[in-house]
């Protein structure tokens, strides 16, 4: 072809790669119609000859469905599929391609019939039987399937695939005689080997035929004279069967030919476990313990063999830990074994402090294991040792660093031992994490803390915005609730909504002292003074303090004062003083006997003391309960 003209070079240059991918798509596709000369190699005698037009038509059709198709047109490509299907309804291409359309569909009948009469139309093409036999398999029409499938092997003996699908047919039918079959047939193929022979033991036991079984590994030991671990297979087989003494002899030899064997040994601990021969028994596990060439795997069976046994006869535990330090002194503690270690020291209820030295060595060994680094800031926290809560909490950080719960108790744990800085830092780097999927009681405690926070640190508009985010990830969190209240109280604004707030923690807990003065002193900021006074009552009352709160007692003074009982307020500025609480004006108020304000009510000493020992022992007793959170954060 010439090209005329540089613009036309361009455009060719152009060309998107695509549509040449769809091009050869459609070549093969092509290559793939019922032409007139393919036909006549199909052994279907009966389809008519298409005229050239309709064949025309339909390799048209074909094709421009298979374009539809690549174009992700899947509607007009069906549609184009049936058109070549009813112009020509011997062409097994169109019902194959509808099948796959069906299937989309979940209509299994129609999908069926149409690649059986794929399959009646091509009996010759290996793709069109390997797809009905699957659709028989997926239908449980295992009879057809295996029929399907045994077609196939037949015609492609040198596919091991094809054996082992039927192998798992035969099995679901419970068919050993033809999964023997299928097994020789494989050994034809592959050669004899440890997976087929022992398939075929496995296959002689169901069937009751334990001397052919015998056979079986009787040949694999013949065939591999140097490998110990057939030996060892035939007695553990031999054990099972009632061959204990040919069992026993088969590994007398075996251990003499290689002495501390872990296989032989491990074999040898079961038939004198079975005999009742408990003290040669327990040689073998030494032997196999002691040996640092025993794999990882052997070892921690044997351990637990050893525990297990330990318990039935009700031996003193100091057996097993000692065997657990011997592990540690070979030099073979790994934390599969550190793991079992605490497990059993849990199962023995051991005392905490060893069974925290054992988690702390579990940890040293795993130390992204967060299940058990939670353990450890649980027995800490118990404590209140904020400095080891601190320091486990912040190597969580790194190395679960999508673990919500460390930036949790890290920022909890900075809160407590007074290091606010670090605490905020945590919590925010926590918050960034927070998704959809994320516990909201926790992400709602974040905002908490931080709240809490940046209002010590004289941050209100900063506290109140982490208040009300607080609150967007759970709307009933009772703490937040009252912290907020009080704040805006204490600041004498939006005390409408202060005291919806505070409404919501008293039905929450009705008897809770601190809540109970929360919303006293709300109404009274709101000079809703004989209401006030019926809720710093109910505050005191429930208060079951040795010492009540000097931030409460004051309240309680002013309330009373505005009441118009001042003797009694003078008695609560009184005992507020004693209590060694409240502001710093108590003095003057109960040397005037009066209130005395001070301009601005946000500076008294009760802002930071008010939760009657306060938000801290609050949260410090929430958190004590955290199991619930740290598993799911």
């Amino acid at each position: 072809m010439v090209i005329r003209g540089g613009n036309n070079l361009q455009t060719m240059m152009k060309i998107n790669y695509r549509y040449i991918l769809i091009a050869a798509v459609l070549l093969v596709a092509l290559l793939s119609l019922p032409t007139q000369a393919k036909r006549k190699k199909v052994a279907v005698a009966a389809a008519p000859i298409l005229s050239a037009q309709d064949q025309r038509r339909m390799d048209s059709l074909f094709l421009e469905s298979v374009c539809e198709r690549l174009k992700g047109n899947d509607s007009i490509a069906r549609s184009l599929l049936e058109e070549c299907r009813d112009l020509n309804p011997y062409a097994a291409e169109p019902y194959f391609f509808l099948a796959k359309y069906y299937a989309d569909d979940g209509n299994d009948s129609l999908v069926q019939a149409y690649l059986e009469k794929t399959v009646s139309l091509r009996p010759d093409n290996q793709t069109y039987l390997e797809t009905l036999a699957l659709s028989y398999y997926r239908n449980n029409e295992l009879d057809k399937a295996a029929a399907v499938y045994e077609s196939l092997a037949r015609k492609n003996r040198g596919r091991t695939d094809l054996l082992q699908i039927l192998l798992g047919i035969y099995d679901k039918q419970k068919a050993y005689d033809r999964m023997i079959d299928c097994l020789d047939r494989l050994e034809q193929i592959e050669g004899s080997g440890e997976d087929i022979t022992l398939s075929k033991v496995s296959i002689y036991g169901l069937k009751g035929e334990r001397k052919k079984a015998l056979a079986s590994l009787k040949q694999l030991v013949a065939e591999h004279p140097y490998d110990i671990n057939y030996q060892v297979m035939m007695g553990n087989w031999l054990m099972q069967n009632g061959g204990e003494s040919e069992a026993l002899k088969i590994f007398t030899e075996a251990l003499a030919k290689e002495p501390g064997n872990a296989n032989v040994l491990s074999s040898m601990y079961d038939y004198y476990k079975s005999v009742g021969q408990n003290d040669l028994a327990d040689n073998c596990l030494k032997s196999i313990l002691d040996n640092p060439k025993t794999e990882d795997k052997t070892r921690l069976t044997m351990m637990k063999a050893f525990i297990q046994d330990n318990e039935a006869r009700g031996d003193d535990s100091t057996r097993v830990i000692a065997l657990f330090d011997q592990q540690e002194k070979l030099g073979v503690y790994d934390a599969t074994l550190a793991e079992l270690r605490l497990a059993y020291l849990n199962l023995k209820k051991f005392p905490e402090a060893e069974v925290r030295k054992a988690r702390t060595r579990l940890l040293s060994l795993e130390p992204d294991n967060g299940s058990v680094r939670f353990e450890l800031i649980q027995s800490y926290w118990k404590e209140q040792n904020w400095e080891e809560v601190i320091k486990l909490s912040k190597e969580g950080t790194e190395y679960n660093p999508d673990e919500l719960a460390f930036y949790y108790f890290l920022g909890l744990s900075c809160y407590q031992n007074e290091r606010n800085d670090e605490a905020l830092s945590a919590l925010r780097r926590g918050v960034a994490l927070a998704d959809d999927k994320s516990n909201k009681d926790i992400v709602s405690d974040f905002y908490s803390m931080m709240g809490n926070i940046l209002h010590d640190q004289n941050k209100e508009q900063e506290a109140f915005e982490a208040f009300d985010n607080c609150l967007k990830w759970k709307d009933d969190n009772i703490e937040c609730l009252n912290n907020y209240a009080y704040y805006l109280s204490e600041k004498d604004t939006a005390l409408n909504k202060a005291a919806q707030m505070s409404q919501k923690t008293i039905k929450a807990e009705p008897k809770n002292p601190t809540f109970l003065d929360t919303y006293a002193w709300i109404l009274y900021r709101q000079d809703r003074y004989a209401e006030a006074r019926i809720y710093i009552d109910q505050a005191l009352a429930n208060d079951s303090d040795s010492v009540q709160s000097g931030v409460v007692l004051e309240h309680a003074g002013d309330i009373y004062f505005r009441n118009g009982l001042t003797d009694e307020a003078v008695g609560y500025w009184q005992r507020a003083v004693k209590a060694g609480g409240g502001s710093e004006l108590l003095p003057k108020k109960i040397k005037y006997r009066k209130i005395i304000e001070d301009g601005d009510r946000k500076k008294q000493d009760g802002v930071k003391q008010k939760q009657n020992g306060d938000r801290k022992n609050q949260d410090n007793d929430k958190k004590k309960q955290d199991g619930n959170k740290k598993n799911n954060p």
